[in-house]
């Protein structure tokens, strides 16, 4: 039985975290064979709180889930990006490597972003015991965080990032990623060119759904609009809040805009809000993964919005779109991206990133059609996730290309 390690800071649960990437695919690929040790950080990037898990002091704590041995590492406190966030990632891959040094070594070590020093302990850690080192990239750090005014090109910390990033793109086998153009940010920003890589986007659990039916459609909540992520300016709630100005002029009383989800900066959303006099805006929180789905069938539209970035061109793969999907309801998309999933599935309307008055106009395009219309939509989207963005499919092709790399020896 092959054995597959996977440090990715950010995994958890899905009663724990809203990003359950990570927790799905190392499941099935246990039940494909896969001896699979997910190594993770207890302090929840989501709650700002250490998850409650055996005994609070220890550095270390293993648990075991559904076939996967989870090993979540205690690192330091943060409530916001900054110096304590930086020491909190250094602390997770620092600990992780200590703990390695008592273990028998995998067949495969994958180091995943956000941040690259996850994914350097996984490279050191792959050299240690003669593993093959996978490079899996979720986001595209440092020059994401360049877009975002975070940090300057050519400062010390997006030097040190950028020296991480390739080294991880030589050293690799194979690199994995959530965006499809992610070989050609290697040609366009490191001069390499990627030999092996294998596009996994983020995905939904459909298990559910499709026991259920089509039966058990729930009628929607005429005029509500839904949002369902994180709370940063990357994804682009400004335009959000825009688009609720302009329904609350045009068509007071016709839409609700119901936001689910928690981030840094919510505080200044709600303040914003406030400012604005935007009765037509509501904050539901944070709501675990395995209720999302219910509440955002309550919804008429969802809406996925984006900062406009030129690292976009690269690609997105946000979980949010994916949960819209599954949900089955049409979405306006108002993303400067790569690639289009809601027109590739015929599941909406698109309009530029940040424009709030085009949000606006495409929702009530959407809301003002015949609902069997709007129900083609959704079921376009619903369909389109099954084929191409199902758990199980891709848990099949991420199996496939490690055990190629792994050549005939453990198959």
């Amino acid at each position: 039985m092959p054995s597959l390690w996977i440090l990715n800071h950010y995994a958890g649960f899905p009663e724990t975290v809203p990003a359950t990437r990570t927790f799905e695919l190392s499941k099935l690929l246990a039940s494909a064979g896969w001896e699979v040790t997910v190594v993770a950080c207890r302090f929840n990037h989501y709650t700002f709180e250490y998850d409650t898990l055996g005994d609070a002091d220890e550095s270390v704590t293993e648990v075991q889930r559904d076939g996967v041995r989870w090993v979540f590492i205690k690192s330091s406190r943060y409530s916001k990006n900054g110096l304590s966030r930086f020491r909190n990632m250094l602390g997770y891959a620092w600990v992780a490597s200590r703990w390695a040094r008592g273990q028998s070594g995998p067949d495969i070590v994958v180091g995943t972003t956000v941040h690259p020093f996850a994914a350097e302990a996984a490279r050191r850690l792959a050299r240690r015991f003669n593993a093959q080192y996978y490079y899996e990239i979720t986001d595209l750090w440092p020059e994401s965080l360049v877009d975002l005014g975070h940090i300057e090109r050519g400062s010390i910390l997006y030097r040190l990032m950028r020296r991480l990033e390739r080294y991880s793109l030589e050293d690799a086998v194979g690199v994995i990623g959530i965006m499809p153009n992610v070989p050609q940010y290697a040609r366009d920003f490191h001069s390499l060119q990627v030999s092996r890589f294998c596009y996994v986007p983020n995905g939904v659990h459909l298990m559910d759904v499709d026991e259920a039916g089509p039966s058990s459609r729930r009628s929607p909540i005429r005029g509500q609009l839904a949002y369902a992520g994180g709370f940063a300016p990357a994804h682009g709630l400004s335009a959000i809040l825009d688009a609720a100005d302009h329904l609350n002029q045009v068509c007071a009383g016709e839409f609700e805009i119901v936001l689910y989800g928690d981030g840094p900066d919510r505080k200044n959303l709600e303040a914003e809000v406030l400012k604005r006099h935007l009765p037509n805006v509501r904050f539901a929180g944070l709501v675990p993964k395995a209720d999302l789905r219910t509440r955002l069938a309550d919804a008429e539209i969802c809406l996925c919005t984006g900062q406009a970035l030129p690292i976009h061109r690269y690609g997105i793969s946000f979980n949010k779109l994916f949960d819209y999907f599954a949900a089955e309801r049409p979405i306006v998309y108002a993303v400067d991206s790569g690639n289009d999933p809601v027109a590739s599935a015929d599941a909406g309307l698109s309009v530029p990133a940040g424009d709030g008055a085009a949000i606006a106009s495409a929702t009530r395009e959407i809301h003002e059609m015949a609902a069997v219309d709007r129900q083609r939509l959704g079921t376009n989207g619903l369909n389109f996730v099954r084929s191409q963005h199902a758990f199980p499919v891709l848990a099949e092709r991420l199996d496939k290309f490690l055990r190629d790399g792994l050549g005939s020896t453990h198959s």
